[in-house]
C-alpha cells in the first residue's frame, strides 16, 4: 500500500517535471548553484544519516506449554476375561471321572455263594461308571464350550483394546494435522492468533500422544510413536526458528529499511522540488530517476515477501550498481551546497537501506529453508500416523482371525466329545442292559423249569461274581438240593406223613410271607410307574425348553446383528459430520482471508482518496497548467470513494458469511456429539445382546444335558418297571405253590399214594 502511495507521488512528481520543463529551461542556469528555493526548503540534514536501531517484536509465549485444549479422558485398562467357568467345567469333570473310580470301586465289594467278601463287576459299579462316564462326558462338553466362549471373549476384549487404539491414533493424526494447519496459517498471516491456535493444537497434540503412550505396548507401534515424537519435536523447533527468522526481518523492513527509505525519499523528493523552482531541470529529473529507482526495488521486494519467493530476492542485488550509477548521476549534477548535504545523507541512508535488503534476502532465504523442511517434516508425521493405523488394522484382522480358528476347533472338539458321549452311553447301556437281563433271563428260566416239575435243566453255572451270579449260584443250589430232596422223597415216601404237620405250618407261613411280598411288590411297581411318567414329562418340557432356547438364541443373535449394523451407520454418519465441520472450518478460514484482503483494499482506497485530494491541491497551486491534472484526480477520489462503497457491502457480506459459518459449525457439534450418544447407545446394547446369546447359548446346552439325561432314566425305569413286574409274576407263583404245598401238607398223612403220584410227576 505505502509502495503505491509513493510509486503514485512519484508519477505525479514525473508528471510535473514534464509539463514545466520548458519553463525551467526558460530561467537559466543562475539557481543551479544559489538556490534560493533550497535556502528557504524547511528541510535540514547535516550530510550524516543517523541509523535506527533493529526493533523486533516480542511475542507472547507460545508452544504446547501455553496451549489450552479441551481435556479428555484416560483409556480405560482393559478387562481381563476370566476363565472360570472354563475351568469349572473341566475341574468338574475331573471330580466325576475320579468319583465315578471311587464309586465303581466301592459298590463292587460283594459276597460270593459261600458268604466270602469279594471284589466283581456288581450291577451297582456297572450303573455307577455308565453314569459317571456319560457325565463326565457331559461336563467335558461343557468345558469346551466354555473354552470357545473364553476365546470369543477375549477375541472382542482385544478388538475392543485395538479400536480404542486406532481411535487415539485418529485423534493423534487430527491434532497433528491441525497443528501443521495452524502453522501454515502463520507463514501466511504472521500473526498471533495464529500462534494462539498452534499452541492449541500442539497442546491437544501432546495430551493426545501421553494417552497413546500409555495406551499402545506393542514393541513396533511404540517405535512409530517414538519416531512421530522426534518429528513433531524437529517441527515445533523449526517454527520456532521460522517465527524468529520472520520476526527479525520484519524487524528489518520495519524499523530499519522504512525509516532509511522515508529519509531518503524526503530528501530526495526535497532536492527535486528545490531543483525545479530553482531552475534545475537536469537535477530534478535525476533525483525523481533515483527515487523511482529505489521505489521498484522496494515494491519488488515486498511483492516477492508476499509472494514468498525468498528465492528471488537475491535477483534484486543486480539493481544495486543502477541504483549507484544513479546517485552518482544526481551528484554529478547537483551544485548547490544544500541539496548536495541533503544528497549525502540521502546517500547514506540508501547505502543503509541495501544494506537491510541484503539481511532481508539472507533472512527470507533462511526462513525458505526453513519452509522447506518443515514442508519435509509434516508429510512424514501423517505417514507415521498411517503406518501406525495400518499396523493396527492388521493386528485387529489376525485377532478376528484367530477367533474363527479358536470357535472351529471348540465346535469340532464339542461335536467330536458328543458322538463320543453317544456312542459311550448307547455302548453302555447296551452293556448294562444285556449284562442284567441276559443272565437274569437264564436264572428266570431256570426257575420256571423248576416251578415246572422240570429239574433234568443243567446248572447255570455262571461266573461272574456279582449279584446276579450270586443269585445264579443259589438257584443251581436249589435246584441240585430239590433233586436231591425228590430223589429222598421218593425213597422214604413214609416218612414224609410223619413231617406233613410240620410241613402244613411251614407252607402257610411260606403262603403268607409270599402274599405279603406280593403286596410290596406291587406297591413298587406303581411307583415305579409313576416315577416313570414324571420321567418321560420331564424328559418332553425338557426338549421343548432346549428348542424354545435355541430359538431365543437366534432371535437374540439377529438382533445383536442389527445393532452391530445399526453401530457402524453411527459410524459412518460421524465421519461425514466431520468431513463437513472440515469444510466448514476451511469456509470460514477463507472467508477471514478474504474479509483481510478487503481491508487491505479499503487502506488503498482511502490512501487513494487522500493522494487523488494532495494531488488536487498541488494542481490548485499550480494554476491553468495542472487543470488537466485536477480533473484526473476528481475521478481518482470518485474512484476510490467508490472502492470503499463496494469494499464496505463486500465486508458485510463476508460477516454474514462468517456468522453462517459459525452457527453452522455450532450445529455440527450438536450433531456429531448427539451420533456419538446414539453409538455408544448401540454399542452398549450390542454388549447386553451378546450378552444374552452367551446365555441362551448356556441355557440350551443345559437344556440338551437334562433332556438326554432324562431320557436315560426314563429307559432305565421302564426296565426297573419290567424287572418288577417278572418279580411280581414270579411271586405270584410261588404264592400258588406255596397254598398247593399247604394243601397238600394237610391232606399228606391220608394221601401218600397221591404223594407219590406227585412226586413221580418230577424229571430227574
Amino acid at each position: 500500500m505505502c509502495m503505491l502511495k509513493r510509486s503514485m507521488v512519484l508519477a505525479a512528481v514525473m508528471c510535473a517535471l514534464g509539463m514545466n520543463a520548458a519553463a525551467l529551461a526558460s530561467r537559466g542556469d543562475e539557481g543551479k548553484v544559489s538556490g534560493s528555493a533550497a535556502s528557504k526548503s524547511q528541510v535540514r540534514a547535516d550530510g550524516v544519516f543517523q541509523e535506527p536501531a533493529l526493533k523486533i517484536q516480542e511475542r507472547k509465549p507460545f508452544g504446547p506449554e501455553v496451549g489450552v485444549f479441551e481435556k479428555v479422558a484416560e483409556v480405560p485398562e482393559p478387562t481381563p476375561v476370566s476363565a472360570m467357568w472354563m475351568y469349572l467345567f473341566f475341574g468338574a469333570a475331573g471330580l466325576t471321572a475320579l468319583g465315578t473310580v471311587a464309586a465303581a470301586f466301592a459298590m463292587s465289594k460283594t459276597t460270593d455263594v459261600d458268604g466270602k467278601p469279594v471284589r466283581a463287576l456288581t450291577v451297582g459299579t456297572r450303573i455307577a461308571g455308565g453314569m459317571g462316564t456319560v457325565t463326565t462326558a457331559v461336563l467335558t462338553v461343557a468345558g469346551f464350550s466354555a473354552y470357545g466362549s473364553f476365546s470369543v471373549q477375549s477375541a472382542v476384549e482385544q478388538i475392543n483394546g485395538i479400536g480404542d487404539d486406532m481411535s487415539l491414533v485418529y485423534s493423534l493424526r487430527g491434532s497433528t494435522a491441525m497443528t501443521r494447519i495452524q502453522a501454515k496459517d502463520f507463514m501466511a498471516t504472521s500473526s498471533e492468533h495464529s500462534l494462539k491456535k498452534y499452541s492449541d493444537s500442539a497442546a491437544e497434540f501432546e495430551n493426545w500422544y501421553k494417552i497413546a503412550r500409555d495406551s499402545i505396548r506393542e514393541s513396533e507401534r511404540e517405535k512409530m510413536l517414538g519416531t512421530l515424537r522426534e518429528d513433531m519435536n524437529t517441527y515445533q523447533g523449526l517454527l520456532k526458528k521460522l517465527v524468529q527468522l520472520n520476526d527479525e526481518a520484519q524487524g528489518v523492513l520495519d524499523s530499519q529499511m522504512r525509516v532509511a527509505f522515508d529519509r531518503s525519499s524526503e530528501l530526495l523528493h526535497e532536492i527535486s522540488r528545490t531543483a525545479r523552482a530553482d531552475g534545475d531541470p537536469e537535477a530534478a529529473a535525476a533525483a525523481a530517476e533515483l527515487e523511482i529507482q529505489i521505489a521498484e526495488v522496494e515494491s519488488a521486494m515486498y511483492s516477492i515477501i508476499v509472494s514468498r519467493q525468498y528465492e528471488k530476492l537475491e535477483s534484486l542485488s543486480t539493481r544495486n550498481g543502477v541504483i549507484r550509477s544513479a546517485v552518482a548521476k544526481l551528484e554529478s549534477e547537483l551544485q548547490n551546497p544544500n541539496r548536495r548535504a541533503w544528497l549525502k545523507e540521502s546517500q547514506a541512508a540508501i547505502e543503509f537501506w541495501l544494506k537491510g535488503l541484503a539481511r532481508v534476502t539472507q533472512l527470507k532465504e533462511e526462513q525458505g529453508k526453513t519452509i522447506a523442511m518443515m514442508d519435509t517434516v509434516g508429510p512424514k508425521m501423517w505417514g507415521t500416523t498411517e503406518e501406525l493405523i495400518a499396523s493396527l488394522q492388521q493386528s485387529r484382522s489376525g485377532v478376528l482371525e484367530k477367533e474363527h480358528e479358536a470357535m472351529t476347533m471348540s465346535k469340532t472338539l464339542v461335536a467330536v466329545i458328543s458322538a463320543f458321549a453317544v456312542g459311550v452311553a448307547v455302548v453302555l447301556s447296551s452293556v448294562l442292559i444285556r449284562g442284567i437281563t441276559v443272565p437274569l433271563g437264564r436264572v428266570v428260566e431256570s426257575l420256571s423249569a423248576v416251578a415246572n416239575r422240570d429239574l433234568t435243566r443243567p446248572a447255570l453255572a455262571m461266573k461272574s461274581k456279582d449279584e446276579i451270579g450270586v443269585l445264579a449260584g443259589a438257584t443251581d443250589r436249589m435246584s441240585s438240593a430239590l433233586k436231591q430232596m425228590v430223589s429222598e422223597i421218593q425213597g422214604t415216601t413214609n416218612q414224609i406223613a410223619a413231617a406233613a404237620t410240620e410241613v402244613a405250618a411251614s407252607s402257610e407261613q411260606l403262603a403268607s410271607s409270599v402274599k405279603n411280598n406280593e403286596n410290596a411288590a406291587q406297591q413298587v411297581s406303581s411307583a415305579v410307574s409313576e416315577l416313570a411318567s414324571s420321567v418321560s414329562e420331564v424328559a418332553t418340557k425338557s426338549a421343548e425348553a432346549s428348542d424354545a432356547a435355541r430359538e431365543s438364541m437366534k432371535q437374540a443373535e439377529s438382533g445383536g446383528n442389527m445393532v452391530a449394523k445399526t453401530v457402524m451407520q453411527l459410524g459412518d454418519i460421524n465421519g461425514r459430520f466431520n468431513e463437513v465441520g472440515s469444510v466448514i472450518t476451511t469456509l470460514e478460514q477463507q472467508g477471514e482471508e478474504v474479509g483481510r484482503i478487503v481491508q487491505v483494499i479499503q487502506d488503498i482506497a482511502d490512501q487513494t482518496n487522500l493522494l487523488a485530494l494532495n494531488a488536487a491541491i498541488e494542481a490548485a497551486r499550480a494554476g491553468e497548467h495542472g487543470r488537466g491534472f485536477a480533473v484526473v484526480a476528481d475521478e481518482v477520489r470518485k474512484l476510490a470513494e467508490r472502492t470503499t462503497q463496494a469494499t464496505g457491502e463486500v465486508s458485510k457480506t463476508i460477516g454474514g458469511m462468517s456468522e453462517g459459518t459459525k452457527k453452522a459449525a455450532e450445529a455440527m457439534v450438536v450433531g456429531r456429539k448427539t451420533v456419538d450418544e446414539g453409538r455408544e447407545m448401540g454399542e452398549q446394547t450390542g454388549d447386553a445382546v451378546r450378552k444374552i446369546v452367551d446365555a441362551q447359548k448356556e441355557a440350551e446346552k443345559r437344556a440338551s444335558s437334562i433332556a438326554a439325561a432324562t431320557h436315560q432314566q426314563s429307559s432305565a425305569t421302564e426296565e426297573i418297571s419290567r424287572t418288577i413286574e417278572q418279580m411280581t409274576g414270579s411271586n405270584r407263583e410261588s404264592a400258588s405253590a406255596a397254598d398247593q404245598a399247604a394243601g397238600a401238607a394237610t391232606s399228606l398223612s391220608t394221601q401218600a399214594e397221591s404223594l407219590k403220584r406227585l412226586v413221580g410227576q418230577f424229571r430227574i
